[in-house]
């Protein structure tokens, strides 16, 4: 192994005792910076991806605590990053909180609706209502 990877994950596993972890992914470099921003201010670490590969990447080598998804991306959409998800048992626990700029509703969404394990918010969205939900949903991820 190099020493950069030595390196990164000693920051991955000092991070474990540290503020929770939120991976957000969407391809809007400008909403990606600004919901960063938010969450930074409310003492959440923040990852983020700009595609579906790349968030399925960072989930694999950083594990966050919440991934924050955008339903309509290149590459690999939100839906199918989200099964990719739920096909690994390391990952399938994951809380996900969906964004879509998509007139959807949560029926929409049936995998994994029912036992909460995400939720959807169609843009533009209630930052408050967001940090509530993000709050709400770290409280039953496991640690």
């Amino acid at each position: 192994m190099s020493v950069f990877t030595d390196n990164l994950r000693d920051n991955i596993n000092q991070r474990s005792h540290m503020a929770k972890t939120i991976l957000i992914v969407d391809d809007e470099p400008e909403f990606c910076k600004m919901l960063e921003s938010r969450l930074s201010k409310e003492g959440y670490e923040i990852i983020l991806a700009g595609d579906g590969e790349s968030a399925l990447r960072k989930v694999k080598l950083f594990k966050p605590d919440l991934i924050i998804l955008d339903v309509s991306m290149p590459k690999m959409d939100g839906g199918e990053v989200y099964q990719k998800l739920q096909e690994n048992v390391k990952t399938q626990k994951i809380p996900v909180i969906f964004l879509t700029a998509l007139k959807a509703k949560e029926d929409d969404f049936s995998l994994g609706y029912d036992v909460g394990l995400f939720t959807v918010f169609a843009k533009p969205f209630d930052p408050k209502e967001l940090l509530g939900t993000i709050r709400e949903m770290l409280g039953k991820a496991p640690l």
